[in-house]
């Protein structure tokens, strides 16, 4: 089975979501926030898990940036959790697609909404909704929408 991974690295807890190749919903989590070297472990496990039982993987990550008015101390701890994921993704080999937020929410008839992405999440993939009944789980919705885009655009 091959899979496609999305990845929503989050300002404060990162998601990913993992779809096979075919358009099926696999699982999705939260990864936490990855300045903590328990949940860097924790997401490392999990994607080897399923890397471990698939043919082949793809990643989808969201590109990511600082924010304008953003804590010096916040952009720090965002951008290293960021390369964490950078980090993790490579040490696997696993090829990476970096999509801006603009690009694959125009793609999917979204704005910068959480709740809309939710929404959409739990339209396409009603299999996932149980994952996604809180509003504090849009980032595992953005990281199901991602891997969805993946699965449009790859």
């Amino acid at each position: 089975m091959d899979i496609i991974i999305g990845v929503d690295p989050g300002s404060k807890s990162a998601a990913f979501a993992i779809l096979t190749r075919a358009g099926a919903f696999v699982h999705t989590d939260d990864a936490g926030d990855l300045t903590s070297p328990d949940n860097v472990r924790r997401f490392a496990d999990h994607l080897d898990g399923y890397i471990a039982g698939c043919g082949a993987a793809s990643v989808v990550l969201e590109q990511v940036h600082a924010m304008p008015k953003q804590g010096v101390t916040s952009s720090f701890h965002f951008g290293q959790g960021y390369g964490a994921i950078q980090g993790i993704v490579g040490a696997f080999g696993l090829p990476v697609t970096l999509v801006r937020p603009q690009v694959w929410k125009k793609a999917l008839g979204l704005d910068s909404s959480a709740e809309k992405s939710l929404t959409l999440a739990r339209e396409i993939y009603p299999e996932a909704a149980h994952h996604l009944k809180r509003k504090k789980d849009h980032n595992r919705g953005e990281a199901i929408l991602l891997a969805h885009y993946g699965l449009r655009t790859l």
